[in-house]
């Protein structure tokens, strides 16, 4: 007898099932990026602590509002209830970076003591890696054969892997180059 009482409910569970479907979905793309605010600026100066191409140097302002090409990867695992009720976990990587137009060279020498200022031409890039989790709750609208999810949820993000790159020349027709690693502490991130 008790196994007839739970046949109905293994068989209204059978049919909530049977209504629910996952869906796993890619996603890659290309951005650009750049700084906004009152202190992104196009043009900077280049500080160099070795102008014999050692590279050992330093963008005053980074942060540029001129864009840069950069590009994302992403997976998304979404759940569909049996009611248009949507449940997702998106993991995303995110490179991006701003390019800065270098218009001096400003290098300290440390045998004269004494700082030197030239012009230079060339570009400075900005690279970050970001990391994102998102975790949503939503809904589905069925618009004829398209489909619009609207999805809300707590973000988690990290910033990791800064660097900076840049060559050009100075002083008419010198060149310079720099590569650095930022290896401080990753900001992180959460948003809703």
């Amino acid at each position: 007898m008790k196994k007839l009482l739970l046949l109905p409910a293994l068989l209204g569970w059978a049919h909530l099932a049977a209504a629910q479907h996952t869906e796993l979905i890619g996603r890659a793309g290309l951005n650009f990026a750049r700084f906004a605010g009152h202190s992104a600026e196009g043009t900077s100066g280049m500080n160099m602590y070795s102008l014999n191409g050692g590279g050992y140097g330093y963008t005053n302002n980074p942060c540029s509002r001129r864009p840069g090409l950069g590009g994302g990867l992403g997976v998304r695992l979404l759940h569909e209830s049996r009611f248009p009720l949507l449940l997702a976990l998106d993991l995303g990587y995110d490179y991006q970076r701003a390019r800065t137009t270098i218009t001096s060279i400003n290098y300290y020498d440390e045998y004269a003591q004494a700082n030197y200022t030239y012009a230079a031409d060339g570009h400075s890039f900005y690279q970050t890696q970001h990391l994102q989790l998102f975790a949503a709750l939503g809904y589905r609208l069925r618009l004829g054969t398209y489909r619009l999810d609207l999805l809300a949820g707590p973000e988690l993000a990290t910033i990791f892997g800064r660097r900076e790159t840049g060559q050009g020349t100075y002083n008419g027709s010198h060149g310079w180059a720099t590569s650095m690693s930022y290896s401080d502490g990753a900001p992180r991130e959460a948003r809703l």
